[in-house]
């Protein structure tokens, strides 16, 4: 029965990965999101951003470049968190947060 539970669980990861993938990939495809929203990237615990967890507060969803842009410091530093991801010197962490949710057109 354990090793049941153990493949039901990979299953499951390996399905979160997929599709977080896919979103990503649709996301590239949305442009700018104006026209057709973004769609919201799992953090690496499997949470939504917008929905509040133990650790942090709601934080505003992304639907759109603007959103992006109008991300307060704080905002922006929980979705880096919440990815994975740290600042690069050799981009502004908009940057790197728009390449991880599949916004290919921001320009900090």
């Amino acid at each position: 029965m354990d090793a049941l539970k153990d493949e039901i669980y990979a299953l499951n990861n390996r399905m979160d990965a997929l599709t977080k993938e896919l979103h990503i990939s649709l996301n590239s495809q949305r442009v700018t999101g104006e026209d057709i929203p973004y769609k919201e990237i799992q953090s690496i615990d499997g949470s939504f951003p917008n929905q509040a967890n133990g650790a942090r507060s709601a934080l505003p969803p992304i639907h759109n470049i603007m959103d992006l842009h109008n991300l307060t410091p704080a905002e922006l530093a929980h979705y880096l968190h919440g990815h994975g991801l740290s600042e690069d010197p050799a981009a502004t962490s908009r940057d790197i947060l728009a390449r991880a949710i599949g916004c290919t057109v921001f320009r900090a």
